[in-house]
């Protein structure tokens, strides 16, 4: 796969449907480009996957198969993939069956000195680091900040639940007090993985980094993992019925209460039904 010499970097983004080219990532893809490299020193291809939602091993296994050959074909130098669950799943599968070199959480990438560097956050969000990709291309970087269709990154207000809501109906419970306010639903690691949000909804470092006006917690106990994605919000309300959650240090206003039972009253006194 890997030439004698590189006459032109190909850079891949890989996401679902036919509509690539005018996606957030193929628009990362172009701001990697250096602005004096020549017009026919670098070009961005598409590769279209099926369309599909819920996560499936066998269907999982045939797009990493289909990605391979067509890796193979193209000697691509950089292959993108968008930061989702099942993408995070393919882009390591393909990592490891071509045996390359994989960043994940990748805020940004650049080129620099004929070398691909990849930006990237600490776990706990405070620093960045830059890693430089070795080896025989292509290199994979899975991008964050361009996962999903929720919009949830950019959304002002965020009403988002943990394990504390302790079941789906609580979370559908959630859902609908969002919508009374016009917030994006935003959930924990273990919610995802409980099947009771979607992995477009995750807020994390292995989810969306958000920046809401509003983030209001409920049952959240503020991981590590979580607490990078959101500390950044301009005000956080947390809602959880043991004091001692580590959410509240980093929280505007703290409620010590049944997170349930606040969604359920607030509900009541909206006047939704149940």
């Amino acid at each position: 796969m890997q030439k004698n010499t590189i006459d032109k970097h190909i850079i891949c983004v890989v996401e679902t449907g036919n509509s690539c080219q005018n996606s957030a990532l193929y628009k990362k893809a172009k701001e990697i480009i250096p602005r004096n490299a020549a017009a026919d020193d670098f070009e961005i291809i598409s590769i279209a996957t099926p369309d599909y939602k819920e996560y499936n091993y066998n269907d999982d296994y045939a797009v990493i198969n289909i990605l391979t050959q067509k890796l193979a074909a193209v000697h691509a130098s950089l292959v993108l993939f968008p930061s989702t669950f099942i993408y995070r799943s393919i882009a390591s599968a393909v990592a490891a069956r071509l045996n390359r070199a994989l960043l994940t959480d990748c805020t940004a990438i650049d080129f620099k000195n004929n070398s691909f560097y990849g930006l990237k956050p600490s776990l706990d969000g405070k620093s960045m680091s830059r890693y430089i990709f070795h080896g025989l291309t292509p290199y994979i970087a899975v991008m964050k900040d361009v996962a999903g269709s929720s919009g949830i990154q950019n959304a002002e207000i965020i009403f988002s639940g943990g394990r504390g809501l302790m079941n789906s109906d609580s979370f559908s419970a959630l859902r609908k007090l969002a919508n009374c306010y016009g917030a994006s639903v935003g959930a924990s690691r273990p919610v995802v993985d409980l099947g009771w949000a979607g992995a477009d909804e995750q807020v994390g470092q292995t989810g969306s980094f958000v920046r809401p006006r509003v983030y209001v917690a409920f049952g959240i106990s503020g991981a590590i993992q979580h607490l990078a994605g959101m500390k950044d919000s301009q005000y956080i309300i947390a809602v959880n019925n043991n004091k001692l959650s580590p959410i509240f240090q980093f929280s505007d206003y703290a409620i010590e209460a049944d997170d349930n039972s606040i969604i359920r009253n607030m509900l009541q006194l909206l006047g939704v039904k149940l």
